[in-house]
């Protein structure tokens, strides 16, 4: 869930100003160093520029144009994530996320190449669920000049040489690597765009304006190739891809976040997201989508659905406890489905820690993948 990201955009300002990035006249683009943030700290941006739009009411989505940036509201961020396998069967996650975060909306002054309001962050993660290993990176830039940026009338978003753009054929080039961890991904879509929420409003807490716009391709075919220590893998499997756009979305009561995708084996795909508020309880306006097999979407309100833990798992790097197994019940499209992660240890721990990892899913009569992302933990 984008909206998941709001915490991780606000963290990262915070982490930002630590590292001196706000600082333009200094450093140029970095991969961060391993540091803890508090995410429920930073719940929501109270200061935030009120020049930014936001999300209040629904809007007319337009392809491929929204699927660039939009400068005009504060935060954004690319989303895609994946369950592949190679020609042997062997398994494979990945995930690949772009932010984008406005310091200011005011023009700033020409006098320096150097000079940017903007800063970028990228998350990369490959799961090994033969070798049981998960590894991940993080990077960072400001805008200027050129050493990272997104387009604003087509998809392409980039830091250094990590990197998400189209082709020719409106298809999705995925490329990253790092410490001779790579992927090298082509993705083409099987299925409509789908709008989340209401029309693609998604709300996020009770007050006006505390939302995003949100839409998701919920079934990607994935080819390529992923790298580990110098051996190729040839893979292909699905991909998921949420693009989410906001200037203000959580209320200052939210701790945190449980987001799921899931993929069938019947063609359907479920979004699930449950916000928690500090006193322990979920947030009446956590909501999902229902994706049938011809692309049809349904939302899914709060009480159309429910998720019970069935078990937990502890970090041994932070000492951090997260769910680690669930059920979820739809009881309108009669679905029970257990959902279990593929590797225990998928937290990804640099400038702030969350978990976020491919899981197995079955129950009913059908079976399948996705991701799970949990965060405020």
């Amino acid at each position: 869930m984008k909206s998941k990201s709001v915490f991780l955009i606000f963290a990262a300002v915070l982490i930002v100003i630590v590292l001196g990035l706000i600082n333009i006249a200094e450093h140029v683009s970095k991969e961060s160093d391993n540091k803890k943030i508090d995410i429920s700290n930073v719940l929501s941006d109270s200061n935030e520029d009120t020049s930014f739009k936001r999300a209040y009411e629904p809007v007319k989505f337009s392809f491929p144009a929204d699927h660039g940036s939009h400068p005009e509201f504060q935060t954004e961020w690319w989303y895609f994530t994946g369950n592949l396998a190679d020609e042997e069967g062997n398994g494979f996650g990945y995930q690949l996320t772009f932010f984008r975060r406005a310091l200011s909306s005011k023009p700033l002054k020409k006098d320096s190449a150097w000079r940017a309001n903007t800063i970028y962050f990228a998350h990369f993660a490959i799961t090994d669920v033969v070798q049981k290993k998960y590894h991940y990176f993080e990077k960072w830039s400001r805008e200027a000049p050129e050493l990272a940026g997104s387009e604003t009338e087509q998809l392409h978003v980039w830091i250094d040489d990590w990197e998400v753009k189209t082709d020719q054929n409106n298809n999705y080039i995925l490329k990253s690597q790092s410490e001779n961890k790579e992927i090298s991904l082509l993705l083409k879509e099987t299925k409509n765009v789908v709008l989340n929420g209401n029309k693609g409003l998604s709300q996020k807490s009770k007050e006006p304006g505390n939302a995003s716009y949100y839409y998701s391709l919920t079934r990607l075919d994935a080819s390529g190739e992923i790298t580990i220590d110098g051996k190729k893998y040839t893979v292909d499997g699905l991909s998921w891809f949420d693009h989410e756009w906001s200037t203000r979305a959580l209320g200052e009561d939210q701790k945190g976040w449980d987001w799921f995708s899931i993929q069938l084996d019947n063609n359907t795909e479920v979004m699930v997201y449950m916000l928690r508020k500090k006193d322990g309880t979920i947030d009446p306006v956590s909501s999902g989508t229902y994706v049938a097999g011809l692309g049809k979407a349904e939302h899914l309100t709060n009480s159309d659905f429910s998720v019970d833990i069935k078990d937990y798992w502890k970090s041994l790097k932070t000492g951090t406890k997260y769910p680690s197994k669930w059920n979820m019940k739809i009881p309108k499209f009669d679905l029970s489905l257990d959902i279990q992660p593929v590797l225990n240890d998928q937290e990804f721990s640099h400038s702030f820690t969350y978990w976020e990892g491919a899981v197995k899913v079955s129950g009913g009569g059908v079976s399948g993948q996705g991701y799970v992302e949990l965060t405020g933990y």
